[in-house]
């Protein structure tokens, strides 16, 4: 009768890939990303929010600029869309038709959809498929002293 060997080697290995991939992640956590503040916080250097490493005047998606504090100057990307007669600025195009906002939305209060450059429109709703940026102040929910930067 033959007899079974303990599978200690298959089971030793195991482990030593386990206690590998323990210790890769546990370094990616803590590296160094070069700027000598291991961590800490750059007291110095320009105002970056704690939502979006995005430097201020660089476009950022709708949910990033809708994160930032009362009062923000915010560069935001995203499609737009009218409602009757309210604009919107969207981080996605639901997929119905006519189309909704998708994902993060933000009002715009003092730009109009006819000022933008192939606009689609389907009853009440305006639309267009291709992204805008514009830089606007973050006040109460409402993007407001809007200006377009790329139509």
């Amino acid at each position: 009768m033959k007899t079974h060997e303990p599978r200690r080697p298959r089971r030793r290995l195991i482990i030593a890939c386990l206690v590998a991939t323990l210790t890769l992640a546990a370094a990616a956590c803590g590296a160094d990303d070069g700027d000598g503040l291991d961590g800490a916080v750059d007291e110095t250097g320009p105002e970056y929010s704690d939502t979006n490493d995005t430097p201020p005047g660089e476009p950022m998606n709708v949910l990033d600029a809708a994160a930032q504090p009362e009062g923000t100057r915010v560069t935001v990307t995203g499609v737009l869309i009218e409602d009757t007669g309210t604009l919107f600025i969207a981080d996605a195009l639901a997929e119905s038709f006519p189309p909704q906002p998708g994902g993060a939305t933000l009002e715009i209060e003092d730009l109009l959809i006819d000022e933008f450059d192939g606009v689609i429109t389907e009853g009440p709703i305006q639309w267009r498929d291709e992204p805008a940026t514009i830089t606007a102040t973050l006040q109460g929910g409402l993007l407001t002293d809007s200006t377009i930067i790329r139509d």
